[in-house]
């Protein structure tokens, strides 16, 4: 979330943390003010799908898609991967945590 400032280019969309509740409440002690994550029990497509309808657009920040978080692959809607932070151990190919641009 620290790197939020040089990768978030619309801060008026909300950003989903598709993630465990804990980690993404962490993550919020981090986001600068304006770029907090909207929080809840992973995987929130109910939540990603509002701001779809409302916004027409979300970031989604997942955890471990597809096992903890969403694999916004499974959408109807065009998402692009902005960015991954690799844990220790990881790469940029294998990051656990990525951070996704959904739109209609």
């Amino acid at each position: 979330v620290q790197a939020f400032p040089q990768t978030i280019a619309r801060p008026d969309i909300p950003i989903i943390g598709s993630m465990y509740p804990d980690s993404c409440r962490r993550a919020n002690f981090h986001a600068p003010p304006s770029m907090t994550l909207v929080c809840g029990d992973a995987p929130m497509r109910a939540a990603i799908e509002q701001a779809l309808a409302t916004h027409g657009a979300v970031y989604v920040l997942v955890e471990q898609a597809g096992v903890i978080g969403m694999d916004v692959t499974t959408l109807d809607e065009t998402g692009t991967l902005l960015a991954a932070y690799p844990r220790a151990g990881e790469t940029a190919d294998t990051a656990s945590v990525v951070l996704w641009w959904v739109e209609r």
